[in-house]
């Protein structure tokens, strides 16, 4: 009986993939660490101008999974879910969330086998697994800075524009994902976010930061981050959200696409600020 009880631990030790890790135990790292605190802070400035585009731009939220392509896919840009603002932000900056989520998953697919949370019953496409927040959070997770995730008036700055901000329900679930913009609440002084949701129904700077409720998580990408990636998975970032910019129903072809030049379309919906914001960020 001994002898079947000391088999019956040493396979449990040698399988730690049935034991997952809390996602949100992760320790909570200072925005004061090592880094230099400027060069940080022009890529998060990079993913609110682009995060502004899609406020202008006033895609409609529209809750649906649809097929799309891989690498470089997309849904209908004249809608989205509020994880597409943020990947759409970030491939403006040469960061493309599709492509390194799927490539974060392979390399510890448990972490997100254990954090998968509502599409617990969906598959884990390739193509869209970076349209959860659970999967995004698992990603933030590893490979951007973690700041404080309770907002106090003490520690108000450090919520900087282009952070990435992932609420939670019920403890643990991930269900909502915002950016951080540099406009503050003019009564609280709380910042704002940019996010799409149900209400008003379409890309909006209009909820305060605590207007989604808890939050699982506070992020910060790095230019570090962004400067290790290959070129060519950047100059398909910057494709596909050239491809987004482009007014819906053009019927222009991928390669008429890429030989635009990479500045919004006249005919775009887009409002000064935006345009502005957008033509620095092209420069």
């Amino acid at each position: 009986m001994k002898v079947r009880l000391i088999l019956f631990l040493l396979l449990l030790s040698a399988f730690p993939i049935l034991s997952f890790a809390d996602p949100f135990e992760d320790d909570v790292q200072s925005a004061q660490e090592p880094c230099d605190a400027t060069i940080q802070t022009l890529l998060g400035q990079e993913i609110l101008a682009a995060a502004m585009v899609c406020v202008d731009k006033r895609t409609s939220y529209h809750l649906s999974y649809p097929k799309i392509a891989y690498p470089a896919g997309d849904v209908p840009s004249n809608q989205g879910l509020c994880c597409d603002v943020i990947v759409r932000s970030l491939r403006a900056t040469g960061i493309d969330l599709q492509e390194l989520v799927y490539q974060d998953f392979k390399a510890a697919p448990r972490a997100y086998l254990s954090a998968r949370g509502t599409f617990l019953r969906t598959p884990l496409d390739r193509a869209t697994i970076h349209r959860r927040t659970a999967a995004l959070n698992v990603f933030f997770g590893h490979h951007a800075i973690k700041l404080v995730p309770k907002y106090t008036r003490e520690n108000s700055d450090e919520w900087q524009p282009g952070d990435i901000v992932i609420y939670k329900r019920n403890q643990r679930e991930t269900w909502h994902i915002a950016i951080v913009s540099e406009t503050r609440h003019p009564d609280t002084g709380e910042p704002m976010v940019i996010d799409s949701w149900i209400r008003p129904g379409y890309v909006s700077e209009s909820h305060s930061l605590r207007r989604h409720g808890a939050i699982a998580g506070h992020y910060r990408l790095t230019k570090t981050f962004r400067d290790a990636l290959p070129p060519d998975h950047s100059e398909r970032a910057l494709e596909a959200w050239r491809h987004f910019l482009q007014p819906t129903g053009t019927g222009r072809s991928r390669s008429e696409r890429a030989s635009r030049e990479d500045t919004p379309d006249s005919s775009l919906p887009l409002g000064p600020t935006a345009r502005a914001l957008f033509s620095k960020l092209s420069q």
